[in-house]
């Protein structure tokens, strides 16, 4: 006579399900590592799209490349330049993207490491129709002269100490939209972002537009870093080597800069040994 024996496959079943929960656990994203990251708006190195919340430009979008090489998520909020200085001092914030100039210009006495991203070059900005060529040997020669300049930038010491005259905005934008509507004479901006930003709104007078030969001052762009976050400085810095030897860098500046400039950016000498 024939007995049916039912068949148990509960051990079977088990392990099966067993093996593909473990197999879903293993492909799971580890949950990085991630920075606050303090800056201020100052196309086309740093902007903010309030509608979309799309935070970009290219100290944005290489600092960020950078990190993510290191396995760590950089969050980017924005404030005005001089309070940025002032909540990074009073150890409200640990991180801020930006020069070390503008906190030593500003008494910063925190103890702050820093990496150099790419350089910068300030200069004047003038019409050469309405003032001819501007040329000076020291910055005193410039006292005929109304400049516009940003309240807290990294060359309103220089300028300042040089008894010159200033009229301060808030922002790089406003600045370059006085200086378009002849309420000063010369206007202090970094030299690619004053460039980007007449050429890109006031197409028409572009042309019009001279920069003076000598430069105020040229300075690094930073990452600075202090209290709970300066331990990232070493992995920051490993992820910026990273994407200079894969292309990322070259190819991102390029999408701001063009390919020439981007390869000059990258194989720039930087002014300051890295801390």
């Amino acid at each position: 006579m024939f007995v049916y024996k039912k068949r148990y496959d509960f051990p079977v079943a088990f392990l099966f399900m067993l093996f593909v929960q473990l197999l879903w656990v293993s492909a799971a994203p580890v949950c990085a590592e991630q920075i606050i990251i303090s800056t201020f708006e100052y196309p086309p190195f740093m902007s903010s799209d309030r509608t979309t919340g799309k935070v970009y430009g290219l100290g944005i979008d290489i600092t960020r490349a950078a990190f993510q090489k290191a396995g760590i998520v950089p969050q980017f909020k924005f404030y005005p330049m001089k309070r940025v200085v002032h909540l990074f001092e009073s150890g409200k914030l640990n991180a801020s993207l930006g020069t070390i100039t503008q906190f030593k210009d500003m008494g910063s006495q925190r103890s702050t490491s820093r990496v150099e991203i790419f350089p910068l070059s300030f200069v004047f900005f003038y019409f050469h129709d309405k003032l001819g060529r501007i040329t000076y040997n020291q910055l005193a020669d410039l006292k005929s002269y109304m400049i516009g300049n940003v309240r807290g930038s990294i060359t309103y010491s220089i300028i300042s100490g040089a008894g010159l005259t200033m009229d301060l905005t808030h922002s790089v934008e406003q600045n370059i939209i006085k200086f378009i509507y002849g309420r000063h004479d010369l206007c202090v901006a970094e030299e690619q972002a004053g460039k980007m930003l007449i050429k890109n709104r006031y197409p028409g007078v572009y042309q019009h537009v001279s920069v003076v030969d000598r430069p105020i001052c040229n300075v690094p762009m930073t990452l600075n870093l202090t209290g709970k976050y300066e331990h990232f400085n070493i992995r920051f810095r490993e992820g910026l080597k990273q994407i200079k030897n894969d292309g990322t860098f070259v190819k991102i500046a390029g999408k701001y800069l063009g390919n020439e400039k981007a390869f000059a950016l990258q194989s720039a000498d930087l002014l300051f040994l890295n801390e």
